[in-house]
């Protein structure tokens, strides 16, 4: 009997978290003709090390300007760890290949300069290990990724001091001492910016519903007017001294509003332990998921699920009612106890014309599939914008619907995962997938598929993660 195997993967997309190597071609012409033919490798991995580390911290500075240019500070944040995997790619290469050339620009100094290399290198392989797995709790990750800094320093010290093959003031030797002045002013912006003075504010009003908590601070000083889509970090020190960002639901003058999803330890004692009265530290509004909202905008599509509703929320507020290009608002939630902002949609939606409110709840209709979607999707302008909120899958099926539509204009999303850690499920996971692209071809097919392929299959997960479907 013959048959086929149709494998179907539900996992996430794993290119959105992959990166962009760093351009190595232009480190080669820029280094190959000042070193000896033997070194060209290792010195451009070197030189590939020191510019990623750059790079990321000067991400990590956070101008205002550079999140404009990235997008915005979740994609800011997306370059500033691909930046950081490409300096420890380079890193480990250099460290395998380089070997000592001459004795060093300051002779005294080049067996300083070797083993504070070796140094520096250990630390930020643990330090990237850490933040690529999530293998420690949140804030120790956060504390302990403020030591590549002065990592950073002890490298660029290396690079200049060790006994290396690259002539003193040469024009690569140049390019390296500014890329390291770079990396410096991204390492103290970024404390800086720590540094600075937040918003005192104080609990006004809370809503608790199902799984979920809404609730509005008032500021104790004047604050930083934000854009509607906009999000603000809070500190609540009753609960720890780690700013969370969330979006912001609304509100004006020095009044936030927010409402949080219930989704991990800190959420759940937030749900649980928040009163009104309670002091807590509010963050500048930052981000650019800022959908235009005057008369002049062209029909737009927004997809929230779950709290992802909130910067939506924002957004209604804020609207006046015309007779412009339609905005649709397609809103998953699970159940209307622990749907945020429901109320509000409602009344908004009487008030705003422009406004097509379309609700699911999935406690009572089911999941939302690809099919509601497409229903909505097709009977809107080609020419639409996308904007989402909540969820990968969410996001990942809007996106496909979107593209089935043939809809043209902007798609805008927001991510708040800005660790964008790999769990150790994740890793299994990735194990399992890598085993079957190599036991996949090898076994046969259908039921004629060996006893050991079939046992394999199922004693690493496969049969979970990747179903198998037998097909005549």
């Amino acid at each position: 009997m013959t048959g086929r195997i149709v494998f179907f993967s539900t996992t996430r997309r794993w290119a959105a978290r992959a990166f962009m190597p760093m351009p190595l071609a232009g480190l080669v012409v820029l280094i190959a003709p000042f070193v000896p033919v033997a070194n060209i490798v290792p010195a451009t991995l070197g030189a590939l090390a020191l510019s990623g580390m750059a790079l990321s911290l000067a991400i990590a500075g956070r101008g205002a300007w550079l999140d404009r240019a990235l997008g915005g500070p979740d994609k800011a944040f997306a370059w500033h760890r691909a930046a950081g995997y490409a300096a420890v790619a380079g890193l480990v290469g250099h460290w395998l290949l380089a070997s000592s050339v001459g004795a060093g620009p300051i002779p005294p100094l080049a067996d300083a300069g070797e083993l504070a290399g070796l140094g520096a290198g250990v630390g930020i392989v643990v330090l990237s290990t850490i933040s690529a797995l999530r293998l420690v709790p949140h804030h120790w990750w956060r504390a302990s990724h403020w030591l590549m800094g002065p990592l950073f320093a002890v490298s660029v010290f290396h690079t200049f001091l060790s006994a290396g093959p690259l002539p003193a003031f040469s024009p690569p030797w140049l390019v390296l001492l500014a890329v390291s002045g770079i990396g410096s002013w991204g390492w103290i912006a970024s404390l800086r910016k720590v540094s600075r003075a937040e918003v005192p504010a104080h609990v006004t009003r809370i809503e608790r519903r199902d799984g979920a908590i809404e609730f509005e601070v008032a500021a104790d000083i004047t604050t930083p007017r934000y854009r509607p889509g906009q999000f603000a970090a809070l500190i609540v020190p009753g609960l720890s001294d780690e700013p969370h960002p969330f979006s912001i639901a609304g509100g004006s003058g020095a009044r936030r509003q927010f409402g949080i999803r219930v989704a991990g330890d800190w959420t759940a004692r937030l749900h649980r332990e928040m009163r009104v009265g309670d002091m807590v530290t509010l963050g500048a509004p930052q981000g650019r998921f800022t959908p235009r909202l005057d008369s002049a905008r062209k029909a737009q599509i927004w997809v929230a699920g779950g709290a992802g509703i909130t910067p939506f929320l924002a957004a209604l507020e804020t609207m006046q009612p015309d007779d412009a290009a339609p905005i649709t608002l397609i809103y998953v939630y699970r159940g209307a106890p622990g749907a945020i902002g429901l109320d509000r949609l409602h009344r908004q939606s009487a008030r705003l014309p422009q406004l097509k409110l379309v609700l699911h709840d999935s406690a009572c209709e089911g999941r939302i599939t690809g099919l509601v979607l497409d229903a909505v999707m097709t009977a809107l302008p080609r020419r639409c914008d996308l904007y989402m909120c909540g969820p990968e899958a969410l996001k990942d099926m809007a996106r496909a619907a979107y593209r089935r539509a043939e809809k043209a204009g902007r798609v805008r999303h927001e991510d708040f995962d800005f660790r964008a850690a790999w769990s150790l499920a994740d890793l299994a996971a990735g194990v399992r997938r890598i085993a079957l692209l190599f036991i996949g071809p090898a076994a046969a097919v259908g039921r004629a598929a060996p006893p050991a392929f079939k046992r394999l299959h199922a004693a690493t997960g496969l049969s979970t993660l990747i179903p198998v479907r037998v097909a005549p």
